[in-house]
């Protein structure tokens, strides 16, 4: 394998990694507010019922996976797609 194309499949290996990062950070906040809402909740009310906390941070995950799905799916195929390319080019 020339130089170039180990320099490539290295630059996107850490592009991998950092996109990985990047389509995670909105569920992972997601959660994490949803989490500090039921907290809140569950503080002011005095309840500490662990379903509240499980099912917010559910529909918290579900809505984020709606509204941010098409752009991870467009981010995951603009990768994707120039990760077959540059496998195509090498011959493998």
């Amino acid at each position: 394998m020339p130089a170039q194309q180990a320099q490539q499949f290295s630059s996107l290996a850490s592009e991998a990694l950092m996109l990985a990062i990047v389509l995670s950070a909105p569920i992972l906040a997601a959660v994490f507010i949803a989490g500090l809402v039921s907290w809140a909740v569950q503080t002011y009310t005095k309840r500490d019922d662990p379903g509240i906390a499980y099912v917010s941070r559910i529909a918290a995950v579900a809505v984020t996976v709606m509204i941010a799905g098409p752009w991870i799916g467009a981010r995951i195929g603009d990768f994707a797609g120039r990760m077959w390319a540059l496998v195509q080019s090498v011959g493998l």
